[in-house]
């Protein structure tokens, strides 16, 4: 997707060459007889009103580059925006799958125990079914959950280009819970000073605006062309001298076409508001979404998670002090591996709200967030070639993201 972009780029950029160059003069060459006269006639012509708009035509194709690139700077951060999201779901499907799998373990190992326990005749066969229905319960849930799993690896895969699930090597747990959400007062003046999207709205509006004063310029004579003749014959002296063609508007005074330029003029600047106005809602909306997930993980990290333990110890000495049975004892590790669990998605919240928060201000508030995505082999294979593409007198350096 970046390579076909990139050579949009290029193709845009001859085409803001050929703008800034006047349109080549025509020649004509005739030759003509009549019975023994002979008559050559030869003419040139050049685009006056061409040259006469060269500047203008010139300055609106270099508009129309910069708004190119900042489409593709737009594409680059949505790809960004994207893998990231991805990078944190993948991470906490495989975290998901690891609970389930400890989940499964506990189960068996109740399972077992009641059923050991039913033989005997020391516990019921309906309380030996209900630890036997939670076992398969768990079975269905980790394959439920690996089957999650194996989809959010592959869009992270796909996203940054690899060929292979098994080079990628990912962290086994979602980064901690920073000590503090980002604080940012002027979010939606971020937003607006920051957006491509908005910048982008305001370089077509310009545009658009210097198109008009073309029209405005051409309203009357939208074709001039200057040409030279010289006609030579072997009966009658050389004639020489020039011609001028142009338009005659006589049906279309140039008034229709500058109603429309005005009109296009009028849409992109509302275009400039609407964009504006969205900018502003989507920044405010997801920074509060931002901070409402930081408080909720936090909430899980400093309340549920350390009740969970105490509850959990002090379960465990009554066991030790046969004051309850070991189903008590598995209820509340399942209890517990739960509140984890619910952790985990109120943290991968956390973590795809404040990639949102990235993608809405176009930039990364937070310059310490590291995303540790490593190669195990560095096969050329897997390695995009690096693409060198000259934009105004540099070079564009671009690698596999």
């Amino acid at each position: 997707r970046l390579h076909i972009r990139f050579a949009q780029l290029q193709l845009t950029q001859a085409e803001v060459m050929a703008a800034t160059r006047l349109r080549n003069p025509g020649i004509s060459i005739a030759h003509l007889t009549r019975g023994s006269e002979r008559e050559l006639e030869r003419a040139i012509s050049l685009d006056v009103m061409g040259l006469l708009t060269l500047p203008l035509r010139g300055k609106i194709a270099k508009q129309q580059f910069e708004s190119l690139k900042l489409e593709t700077t737009a594409e680059l951060l949505t790809l960004a925006h994207e893998t990231r999201r991805a990078y944190h779901t993948a991470i906490a499907a495989s975290q998901r799958v690891a609970y389930a799998n400890d989940v499964q373990h506990a189960a068996q190992a109740g399972q077992q125990f009641a059923n050991d326990l039913a033989k005997a005749g020391n516990i019921s066969r309906l309380d030996a079914a209900r630890e036997q229905a939670f076992y398969v319960e768990s079975q269905a849930q980790h394959t439920r959950l690996m089957s999650i799993e194996q989809p959010a690896h592959e869009q992270l895969i796909q996203l940054l280009g690899l060929t292979d699930r098994h080079v990628l090597k990912l962290p086994t747990q979602l980064a901690p819970l920073p000590s503090a959400p980002q604080s940012l007062d002027q979010v939606e003046q971020l937003a607006l000073h920051n957006r491509i999207d908005v910048q982008l709205a305001k370089q077509q509006a310009a545009q658009t605006a210097q198109a008009l004063q073309l029209t405005k310029v051409t309203r009357l004579v939208n074709v001039l062309d200057l040409g030279y003749q010289s006609n030579r014959s072997n009966e009658q002296a050389t004639q020489t001298g020039f011609e001028i063609s142009l338009e005659l508007p006589l049906f279309d005074f140039g008034s229709t076409r500058v109603v429309q330029a005005e009109a296009i003029y009028r849409r992109a600047l509302a275009d400039v508001a609407s964009v504006a106005i969205a900018a502003r809602s989507q920044a405010r909306e997801t920074y509060a979404r931002y901070q409402r997930d930081y408080a909720l993980a936090k909430h899980y990290r400093d309340q549920v998670l350390p009740l969970q333990q105490q509850i959990s110890q002090e379960m465990l000495l009554r066991y030790n002090g046969m004051l309850i049975s070991p189903f008590e004892l598995l209820a509340q590790a399942r209890e517990q591996i739960s509140s984890s669990e619910a952790y985990v998605s109120a943290l991968e919240n956390f973590w795809l709200a404040q990639a949102d928060l990235d993608n809405v201000l176009q930039g990364n508030i937070n310059p310490n967030i590291n995303f540790n995505v490593n190669s195990v082999s560095a096969n050329k294979a897997n390695t995009a070639a690096p693409i060198n593409l000259p934009i105004e007198g540099q070079h564009i350096e671009g690698q596999q993201p």
